[in-house]
């Protein structure tokens, strides 16, 4: 897979003829040039494709610390000055094209004051360093992560960047060998009950257990009824909300790019490929 960085060159090439937004993602610096790229049509995606934050609750144990790291988190300055505005700020599972959204529950907000609070009442050590791992093939989250970096120690918390490959740094986060890693999930619109029951549930990399968070998990899955299943949902977010196992950033609204030799192809993050049989690739003029 292509890093983020290379893919404008390689649409420019012609080495590739379109992208997946959610799998192939373009940096946003370099939405400009792609839009004014000849014989190159652009779709804009939705907010789907969240940069979360995993946190090892064996360096982080206290549910007040990581609360703390979410207040002290700028979140819209990620938004705006990473993204260009592309995108949203999100703090949880559930993004705003997510049926299940529990709109009672709002985004931590940026306080400073409030996280030293917390620190001070969980007794944070301040000698502490925590490792932020992140992936050194997105441009945007390697700038994240320093942004962040820069935001917790402000309130206290010293935190190292370590830019390490994406296969690594995946490695770390199933071994549970890491104290902070940011990661880009793109989390299913419909029902994302396997996705949360691997972020959540037994054997989730993060070390988190709450047995509540398990049996809402089960009865979702047992459950048909959609107004009962968004209502599990509802009450899930509030507990996660105050547990932050996995604090969310942002959710980047990915650009679709797609060379006009391609015929019938329209990038999008699902069922992108449910008409492949009407797809007709013209050949490339000599």
């Amino acid at each position: 897979m292509l890093p983020g960085s290379a893919l404008a060159d390689a649409l420019e090439s012609g080495e590739i003829d379109m992208n997946i937004p959610s799998a192939g993602v373009i940096p946003a610096e370099d939405y400009e040039r792609i839009e004014g790229m000849r014989g190159v049509t652009t779709v804009g995606g939705q907010p789907l494709t969240t940069v979360f934050m995993y946190v090892n609750e064996k360096s982080v144990p206290d549910a007040r610390q990581r609360k703390a790291i979410s207040y002290a988190i700028d979140r819209r300055k990620l938004v705006s000055k990473l993204l260009g505005g592309a995108g949203e700020v999100v703090d949880g599972y559930f993004s705003s094209v997510s049926p299940y959204r529990n709109n009672a529950v709002k985004p931590a907000a940026y306080d400073r004051a409030r996280a030293k609070r917390l620190l001070k009442e969980a007794g944070w050590d301040g000698r502490k360093t925590l490792t932020l791992s992140v992936p050194s093939g997105d441009d945007a989250i390697r700038q994240a992560a320093y942004i962040i970096a820069d935001n917790l120690g402000k309130v206290g918390i010293k935190v190292n960047v370590e830019n390490i490959s994406f296969d690594e740094l995946t490695d770390k986060v199933v071994k549970e060998d890491f104290d902070l890693g940011l990661l880009p999930v793109t989390m299913t619109p419909v029902n994302p009950l396997p996705d949360l029951a691997y972020f959540l549930g037994a054997g989730n990399p993060n070390g988190y257990r709450n047995e509540k968070v398990i049996d809402l998990l089960a009865a979702v899955g047992a459950e048909v009824d959609e107004e009962k299943i968004k209502s599990l949902y509802g009450e899930l977010q509030h507990i996660l909300a105050e547990d932050v196992p996995m604090p969310a950033l942002y959710a980047a609204k990915a650009l679709g790019a797609v060379n006009g030799r391609v015929v019938g192809a329209t990038p999008k993050d699902f069922g992108m490929f449910i008409n492949v049989q009407d797809w007709t690739v013209r050949r490339r003029e000599a």
